[in-house]
């Protein structure tokens, strides 16, 4: 198992227990994150600072952090790929339960870089109400 994964796998760990100020320490100052699409917040950010602001513009949207059920983890070195489910309720009460392919990238036992790939639809709806 390369460190890579070792690192991803506690990345996802944290997430799954709500385990933020952990998970963020996995995180690069630099790491840079790509969300596709064309929502409100797809795009790029280029340091931990912006990234976390993204996140935390999602959350404005949602009752409760997004829980993942990561169904395969993919070693590639130092480019993991993670495949999950993710699930969660809207400030309306609507479920949001949108799958995820993750791409990460790590580099001195930090994730420098991280891809998101989502069904954008699903994005832009819970984004639109």
């Amino acid at each position: 198992m390369s460190k890579g994964i070792e690192i991803v796998n506690q990345a996802l760990e944290m997430l799954k227990k709500g385990d933020f100020e952990t998970y963020e320490t996995l995180l690069d100052d630099n790491m840079h994150f790509k969300m596709i699409g064309q929502t409100i917040l797809s795009g790029e950010t280029h340091n931990k600072k912006e990234f976390l602001s993204t996140v935390g513009k999602l959350m404005d949207y949602l009752e409760a952090p997004i829980q993942l059920q990561v169904r395969e983890v993919i070693d590639g070195g130092d480019t993991v790929v993670s495949i999950a489910q993710g699930k969660s309720i809207s400030k309306k009460g609507e479920a949001y339960n949108n799958e995820y392919c993750h791409v990460w990238k790590v580099k001195n036992n930090k994730i420098v870089e991280l891809t998101e790939y989502l069904d954008t639809e699903m994005l832009a709806q819970l984004l639109c109400k």
